[in-house]
């Protein structure tokens, strides 16, 4: 799997830690920094327990003051010879950065872009992001970012707020809310690290 976001390299790599990746179910077993055609990167070897499989990865996170990118290779543990393979593969990732591509392409659903004052900003696998100014992280006074992505299941949501709270505190990291009222119409619930929620 391929992924691009629209955070600088420097930043975005710190969070590639072992700390961090226990805190998401994985256990980081190597942390290598290595030369890529496209600067420098980051090998990592993890191990992950899922679906009551035990699963290894290769990720490859290499990328410059604009965005990064993550390239990921998943195996099942004990396939050795399999996992050797996509190591190769993933190494030999090639970019063609004169291709003209709208990364809306992929996605399997649309909104609305007019509405709202916010602009498209980027994909981030299967979910759109955007804010006023097109920066990362956005430098707008509001410091507002929406994203945007599709469900898989549908979900009978009665009290919005709630559900909203209830699905941060499964996150990692200790969240803070701070309540502003901006209109008659709308109220705005703004978290802490940019989370930003709508409840009409």
């Amino acid at each position: 799997m391929v992924m691009e976001m629209p955070a600088p390299y420097g930043e975005a790599s710190k969070g590639f830690n072992a700390e961090q990746l226990r805190s998401r179910g994985m256990d980081l077993l190597s942390r290598e920094e290595i030369e890529t055609p496209y600067g420098n990167g980051l090998l990592l070897e993890i191990d992950q327990f899922a679906n009551g499989m035990q699963f290894s990865k290769h990720l490859l996170i290499l990328g410059d003051e604009s965005s990064t990118t993550l390239v990921n290779g998943v195996f099942l543990k004990d396939a050795t010879d399999v996992g050797e393979a996509i190591k190769k593969s993933v190494l030999s990732l090639y970019s063609n950065q004169e291709m003209d591509v709208n990364p809306r392409d992929a996605l399997s659903y649309t909104v609305d872009e007019t509405a709202g004052g916010l602009q498209f900003h980027s994909v981030i696998g299967n979910a759109i992001l955007m804010n006023q100014d097109l920066k990362t992280p956005t430098e707008s006074e509001d410091m507002v970012n929406l994203v945007v992505d599709k469900s898989y299941a549908k979900v009978e949501i009665e009290n919005k707020r709630n559900f909203c709270l209830k699905r941060l505190a499964t996150y990692p990291g200790n969240y803070t809310t701070e309540y502003r009222k901006r209109s008659q119409e709308v109220e705005f619930w703004i978290w802490s690290m940019d989370v930003f929620v709508r409840d009409r």
